[in-house]
């Protein structure tokens, strides 16, 4: 029975249509939780900020973990190492979680949050969580996908593809402060600084020469 439902999560997150799909999902979430809790609650200022921005500082802590401990464990029968292992052999291929992973966080989280501080600040915190998820699914497509413009984003884009090269490096995506805090942050060489390949080969060469 695991071994099915195994086997119909890798196929969902090969599938275009998840891909795709979990962007409009976890965007429109977080922001209805927020949304709801703004208009049906009243909120002291500091309390909605410190929600917020507690949410989003969660998520990097989160990103941080997962992708270091989760997504690059050491049991390669594991749904999400497979996933993962598959990006890094096709860094442009279309996979991603299943579309349905930011709402199962959206409700735990929420249930859990329940118990410890009122609704109303409640879905600030995870709508906040569930919207910085969402961001990072953008940012991690944009450095595979596009080619930005703009300073940050290509520093974003280097950064990541230094981990690509060495995956034991670099598990931020949004944010490499967790990065510099345990140690496994490394600064971007000229190679990896705004590459953009038409072919997955052709990024696997350039980015990749030891794989």
């Amino acid at each position: 029975m695991i071994a099915f439902f195994r086997g119909i999560a890798l196929k969902l997150s090969y599938s275009k249509q998840n891909y795709y799909f979990s962007f409009i999902s976890d965007l429109s979430i977080g922001t209805f939780a927020i949304v709801y809790s703004i208009y049906y609650f009243e909120h002291k200022w500091w309390g909605a900020t410190l929600a917020i921005t507690s949410g989003i500082f969660l998520w990097t802590i989160t990103e941080y973990v997962f992708h270091r401990f989760w997504f690059h464990s050491t049991n390669p029968e594991s749904v999400i190492y497979k996933g993962h292992d598959f990006h890094h052999d096709h860094p442009t291929s279309i996979v991603a979680m299943p579309f349905f992973t930011g709402g199962l966080m959206f409700f735990l989280a929420l249930g859990l949050c329940y118990y410890v501080m009122p609704l109303h600040y409640a879905l600030m915190f995870v709508g906040s969580y569930v919207i910085f998820y969402s961001y990072y699914g953008i940012v991690h497509h944009m450095t595979h996908h596009h080619k930005p413009k703009s300073r940050y984003y290509k520093k974003l884009l280097g950064m990541h593809n230094v981990h690509h090269r060495r995956p034991d490096l670099n598990y931020g995506v949004v944010t490499l402060f967790w990065d510099r805090v345990f140690g496994t942050y490394s600064k971007m060489q000229k190679k990896d600084n705004g590459l953009k390949s038409a072919t997955d080969q052709e990024y696997l060469t350039k980015i990749h020469p030891s794989r």
